[in-house]
């Protein structure tokens, strides 16, 4: 069933999603509340199936952040919490198996496991980052403004660095096929990157 997303001040909420046989109208809700902690939001991540949310929310502190795991399992959700040091945004593999955190004040990308909430790896990046995975999943990008990184998943090895005066904090678009990255450069337009090839289009 298709399902909309919405953050606020009251928490996350998934509306249910009904449409009418001839597509014209549509009906939300009624919502159902997936915390009503998760308030202060700024990223929500899922995978395409919906079963994995991850959400970054509220602080201890001026910088100390933390992630919540949502692993809709059945008629049940299991709920896992990621915390670290200046930890900032979420993003969710396309099969949930993976998340990636970002930092606001710090350095890194961490990576955990979609299925336990366990640290992964920590995966080097200068300055605040944001992260994004590929929609085939083969690729995590984060951008620092220092420079936009690609690593391949599962190996985590450093592909590609592209020192290219990003915008810093703004994601890394990819293609549906995930064949094109598209990364925004600070009044210079945008750069597009050939990923078999780590070469500019």
């Amino acid at each position: 069933q298709e399902r909309l997303l919405t953050s606020g001040e009251h928490g996350v909420h998934s509306w249910p999603v009904r449409r009418a046989a001839n597509d014209a109208d549509i009906t939300l809700g009624p919502p159902t509340s997936l915390g009503a902690a998760l308030s202060d939001t700024a990223y929500l991540g899922v995978s395409d199936d919906g079963s994995v949310l991850v959400v970054d929310h509220g602080s201890e502190g001026n910088r100390k952040w933390q992630a919540t795991l949502l692993r809709s399992e059945d008629d049940s959700t299991r709920r896992a919490t990621l915390e670290g040091p200046y930890l900032r945004g979420a993003a969710v593999s396309p099969d949930g198996r993976w998340i990636a955190t970002g930092t606001k004040w710090g350095e890194g990308v961490t990576v955990w496991d979609g299925e336990s909430g366990e640290r992964v790896r920590q995966l080097a990046s200068h300055g605040s980052a944001v992260a994004e995975f590929s929609p085939d999943g083969r690729w995590l990008a984060a951008n620092s403004g220092e420079a936009v990184r690609f690593w391949e998943t599962g190996s985590w090895q450093l592909r590609y660095t592209f020192h290219a005066s990003a915008d810093a904090g703004s994601a890394v678009a990819f293609t549906p096929d995930s064949r094109l990255a598209a990364l925004a450069r600070r009044g210079q337009g945008i750069l597009l990157v050939e990923l078999s090839t780590g070469e500019p289009v």
